[in-house]
């Protein structure tokens, strides 16, 4: 299991709060499983799911490679 952990700012270090993250299966439309934490049994995450004040990203997933989108009206970026 890995760990992806980063924030979603604009262009003047601002945090984007309250923007969608939606974690994708590479290259395809299919919506990964994401996690909340690496525990033996971990904790399912939604996808999408919204970003908190801090506009953190934090979510486990399966090792691999994967594609993020993040929106926010005014903003649209994908990883």
């Amino acid at each position: 299991m890995q760990r992806f952990h980063g924030g979603f700012i604009d262009n003047s270090g601002n945090a984007l709060s309250s923007a969608q993250c939606w974690v994708y299966d590479t290259g395809t439309s299919n919506l990964s499983s994401i996690f909340s934490d690496d525990a033996a049994t971990p904790t399912p995450k939604a996808n999408p799911h919204t970003l908190g004040n801090n506009a953190a990203i934090d979510f486990y997933c399966a090792d691999g490679d994967y594609d993020i989108q993040l929106t926010k009206s005014g903003y649209d970026t994908q990883y």
